[in-house]
């Protein structure tokens, strides 16, 4: 016979076996308890790790699209960038041919100027003579017409 299984109607043959039976009755709750205990913990713990992945699958989602936007937007502004490179050079290449152009007609004035100065001069030299000659014209007809 085992000494810690109890026939019925008999009592069992050791007297702390009835303590040893209760002591690990106890045991065996309390180990069953911290079971239940750690299933929850547990069953808590994979609900925060899938909220977590939902959390974080989602926050992957908004930096892929934020990316993408950040991305489409650089690509408009490199655009835009080429354009106004070109702009520039263009404007510049359109400010020197205007420079060169107004140079050039300066350089025209100036030569038009010296000219009409030089025309003015003689204009001046003409007219000067002419007073000259009108005035001895005067001169000798008043002479003439006094006689």
């Amino acid at each position: 016979m085992v000494p810690c299984v109890s026939e019925p109607g008999h009592m069992p043959h050791e007297p702390d076996s009835l303590g040893a039976t209760n002591a690990m009755k106890g045991k065996i709750f309390e180990l069953l308890r911290k079971l239940d205990k750690s299933k929850a913990e547990r069953e808590s713990l994979v609900k925060k790790i899938e909220q977590m992945e939902c959390y974080y699958e989602a926050l992957v989602q908004e930096l892929e699209e934020n990316q993408k936007q950040m991305l489409e937007e650089l690509q408009s502004l490199r655009s835009e960038h080429s354009t106004c490179l070109y702009r520039v050079q263009s404007t510049k290449s359109e400010m020197e041919s205007m420079l060169q152009d107004m140079n050039e007609e300066i350089l025209r004035f100036s030569e038009e100027k010296k000219n009409l100065e030089s025309l003015s001069k003689e204009l001046e030299r003409r007219a000067i003579i002419e007073e000259a000659a009108l005035k001895r014209a005067r001169l000798n007809y008043s002479i003439a017409v006094g006689q």
